[in-house]
């Protein structure tokens, strides 16, 4: 058995006998260059069998996603790795139609066009995969163990050019390939942690991280951002 290193990130029972990659390695291609170092956090088994389960279909999500999927990694890479996911287990790609909407297409001007499916991305899978992002960052940059929080997020919000510049003077910025950029503040007392994740540079998560005492209640806290 391996030395545990220290406690579980995404837990707080469990104790960090293993690693897990932020973000996943199978959001990679298969052959990726040696630096900058991939990140990784300590996990216990229990977490990283689960994160393990549920990776996979979390990365055919994203490069489904319209606006991903003509980015060259898809296109050379990411798609035939879904693809080949879709022969391994049947039940894979079902279970990513379910997670399609209908919606309404109109034109610029309002007039109906005809209906379309959207893949929706207000799901528990992907709630838990924003919350361990958000909390395997805060790990690998600022050592925070696990702690009780609120985390709200939101896609594609419009952020003015001196978010990014107080983010890079203030907090930490970092590029891992085509894959990955993101963008942490640094902890300061009960003020809020401000995550921005942007993945295959088309499809950006800005989330707020709000670390609960033991006495908070949880049930009072509003989980939007």
């Amino acid at each position: 058995m391996t030395k545990a290193d220290g406690p579980c990130t995404f837990c707080a029972d469990g104790l960090g006998e293993t690693r897990d990659h932020v973000p996943p390695r199978c959001f990679f291609s298969s052959k990726v260059p040696a630096l900058p170092a991939l990140i990784t956090v300590p996990c216990c088994r229990k977490c990283h069998t689960e994160s393990q389960r549920t990776d996979g279909t979390v990365r055919n999500v994203l490069v489904s996603l319209r606006d991903i999927e003509p980015a060259g990694i898809v296109k050379h890479h990411l798609g035939h790795k879904r693809d080949r996911s879709f022969d391994l287990d049947r039940q894979e790609l079902p279970r990513i139609i379910r997670m399609t909407q209908k919606v309404d297409v109109v034109s610029p001007g309002g007039i109906f066009l005809r209906e379309d499916l959207v893949l929706n991305l207000d799901t528990p899978l992907m709630h838990s995969f924003v919350h361990r992002m958000c909390r395997g960052l805060l790990r690998a940059e600022f050592g925070l163990e696990y702690f009780e929080a609120d985390i709200g997020w939101r896609l594609n919000v419009e952020q003015p050019p001196i978010v990014y510049q107080g983010l890079a003077k203030f907090g930490r910025v970092r590029v891992i390939h085509d894959v990955f950029i993101y963008a942490v503040t640094k902890p300061k007392g009960d003020a809020p942690n401000w995550v921005i994740m942007n993945f295959y540079r088309r499809l950006e998560i800005f989330a707020r991280v709000l670390r609960l005492s033991p006495s908070v209640d949880h049930e009072a806290v509003e989980t939007s951002l």
